[in-house]
């Protein structure tokens, strides 16, 4: 049995008025033990093996293997009763809340679905109990405090909308046998450090651009996103290619693609594009995408669920981090309020910073 829960890359644009007018495999294991009785297909917990205290001692069952119980420390049974508190919570918690994690992405619905899903298999899974025995009464005591930390991050990583697969998977060892929830995410991003990103944010903040030969900022921009370790692409419709969900935006000048995280493409076909490029405004355009890159880097979704316009949040950040004019940014607001900032777009970034990215 296997459930797969795949979130698609994120799209990123700034836009601008026309004048007229988103590999390395990081696998997470989780798991339980041989089944006392099969659960049922509903997900029902009724046939739930209880282990008992007695399965803690230096003692031998019906297979004559002597040894602790994995399923009978404490731990274990933590782990178990926060599977099914973090299964209780999301198929209880209203619609509106649920999705204010999952709300950017294209396929909201399907994603909100496939989660609760998982967690109905992982449920189920808690029947199977673990057999395996050790001589050393700590092993399954510091197994299942890993896996605590495992179903932690896990459920983090649905409220970034991480990608991720998950599977369930029986495994049966000399001394007993045991299911396992494996969560394998991509993690194609190798992300630098937070040190490395304030140094980037630094150079960044302070690059004085200056005009080419050609007369533009061209050679500048990329000079500056160089610092961060990305390029311009200038063909924009090929982002679909790594972000197939994201349709072009005759509006958007520039824009940043999860699927194609060291690329930020730049819409050439803009009718404002011969304009802006000759503007220290270009600058700030890049400083917007190398920003959304930067939240990407820092909290592993370009759109972390603050309770803020993301677009808002990101300028806000270009500002704060990056050293882009607020009066340049914020003109793109009064057309397109999702970009204005604000205090709570200044707070939401600074938080972001931080790696504070999820806010309930």
């Amino acid at each position: 049995m296997v459930i797969c829960l795949i979130l698609c890359g994120l799209v990123n644009a700034g836009v601008i008025k026309p004048s007229s007018a988103q590999p390395r495999d990081r696998t997470v294991t989780y798991a339980q033990g041989s089944p006392s009785s099969r659960p049922s297909s509903s997900g029902s917990t009724q046939n739930q093996q209880q282990p008992t205290d007695s399965a803690s001692s230096d003692s031998s069952d019906s297979t004559g293997i002597i040894g602790y119980r994995y399923d009978s420390c404490g731990q274990y049974r933590q782990y178990i009763n926060e599977i099914k508190a973090m299964h209780d919570k999301y198929h209880a918690m209203p619609a509106a809340q649920i999705n204010e994690y999952v709300k950017a992405l294209p396929n909201a619905q399907s994603a909100i679905d496939s989660w609760l899903k998982a967690l109905d298999h992982m449920l189920e899974a808690t029947s199977y109990g673990d057999a395996r025995r050790s001589m050393n009464r700590n092993d399954a005591t510091t197994y299942y405090t890993a896996k605590l930390a495992d179903l932690h991050q896990l459920e983090y990583d649905f409220k970034i909308h991480k990608l991720y697969n998950i599977s369930i998977q029986t495994h049966t060892t000399a001394t007993g046998s045991y299911f396992e929830i494996v969560l394998t995410q991509d993690d194609s991003h190798h992300a630098p450090s937070p040190q490395q990103l304030d140094s980037i944010e630094q150079q960044i903040a302070s690059f004085q651009g200056q005009t080419g030969q050609d007369g533009t900022y061209l050679q500048s921009g990329e000079q500056m996103l160089s610092i961060a370790g990305l390029h311009a692409d200038y063909d924009f419709q090929s982002m679909g290619n790594y972000c197939p969900s994201t349709q072009a935006d005759r509006y958007a000048f520039a824009a940043f693609c999860e699927g194609k995280a060291d690329t930020i493409f730049v819409n050439t076909g803009h009718e404002a594009y011969p304009y802006v490029v000759r503007s220290t405004q270009y600058l700030d355009e890049l400083r917007h995408e190398i920003a959304h890159y930067l939240v990407y880097s820092r909290c592993e979704t370009s759109v972390p669920p603050l309770h803020v316009e993301n677009e808002g949040m990101t300028n806000s950040y270009a500002v704060m981090y990056l050293g882009a004019n607020r009066d340049t940014l914020n003109s793109t607001g009064a057309s397109f309020p999702e970009y204005a900032m604000n205090a709570q777009t200044d707070q939401a970034a600074a938080s972001a910073h931080a790696g504070t990215c999820v806010v309930d």
